[in-house]
């Protein structure tokens, strides 16, 4: 019976060329290539070293999140990118990014109305991806991302602590919209 790393070197080049490929697809490859049957998870696993060759592992990306704040500041002056991590394992808890452009697109005549929502990270890790969104004079979109572990009252209330000194520079008040689901029933301290 093949292994996962035997069956990942033979379809190194195909998974490159289809990364969205299923593990079934890898199963039926085989055995049409190789004459070889495989399992369903011996696909998965195979397809998965694969995935890891080509892009890394997440926690190398997890360790990259300092640089790339680093450099998104340095690529783009003015933007604001932070990340933060806690806990014995120093794990990574948030990272959030605001471009310039986004921001003075919403200083510079954005209508005064910020959506709130929240979507799901499929990945090794899951996570959220908490944004605010906003139009601007010329339907251009405002945007600011927080990337965290979960959707919950504190990562909201983390996320708006970074993004109010930002917006409110005004003193016009600000339209928030939510679908007030996990933890966006808060009172906004803008």
């Amino acid at each position: 019976m093949a292994n996962a790393k035997w069956v990942a070197k033979r379809i190194m080049c195909y998974v490159s060329d289809h990364i969205n490929c299923k593990p079934s697809t890898i199963q039926s490859r085989m055995k049409r290539k190789h004459k070889v049957e495989i399992s369903y998870w011996t696909a998965w696993h195979a397809r998965h070293m694969c995935l890891e060759n080509i892009f890394g592992s997440f926690e190398d990306s997890y360790r990259c999140v300092p640089e790339l704040c680093r450099q998104i500041k340095e690529a783009n002056p003015g933007s604001i990118a932070t990340w933060s991590k806690e806990g014995v394992g120093e794990q990574f808890t948030g990272l959030f990014v605001m471009y310039k452009a986004s921001l003075d697109g919403f200083l510079n005549g954005c209508r005064l109305v910020i959506g709130l929502d929240g979507t799901f990270l499929k990945g090794k890790y899951g996570g959220m991806v908490l944004a605010a969104m906003g139009l601007d004079n010329n339907n251009g979109i405002f945007i600011a991302i927080y990337v965290c572990r979960n959707e919950c009252k504190e990562t909201w209330n983390k996320f708006l602590e970074i993004l109010a000194p930002h917006v409110t520079q005004e003193e016009k008040p600000i339209t928030f919209i939510s679908d007030q689901q996990k933890g966006r029933k808060f009172a906004l301290l803008l």
